[in-house]
């Protein structure tokens, strides 16, 4: 995953957008980073491979309902980045995307 340790590019980016204000408040920020037991480390992993894969449909008015991932499609992205979970990896990773879904949909 990587990229730059600080937010310069998206300061960058402001800036090329005119957003001056925004890009220095962007340059003095530092990331925060967070704890990942290592036991859980395959299955985030996983999700960053995955969490793009979504099966979405448009509602009547206008809203997005995020259904799922698709697991076709997960499963060529697993395939591609050479990942293999376990069953209770693959169970860790859809309940991620269960939280997931409710997050997007605002837990309607």
């Amino acid at each position: 995953m990587g990229g730059p340790s600080d937010f310069s590019e998206a300061a960058e980016d402001a800036a090329d957008l005119g957003l001056d204000d925004i890009a220095g408040q962007l340059a003095g920020l530092t990331p925060q980073g967070f704890a990942v037991w290592p036991d859980n480390m395959a299955t985030v992993d996983a999700w960053l491979v995955v969490c793009t894969q979504w099966r979405v449909t448009a509602m009547a008015n206008g809203q997005v309902l995020w259904l799922g991932l698709d697991y076709a499609s997960a499963k060529v992205g697993l395939d591609c980045a050479d990942t293999v979970l376990t069953a209770q990896q693959w169970a860790n990773l859809r309940m991620m995307e269960r939280v997931a879904s409710a997050a997007l949909n605002g837990n309607r």
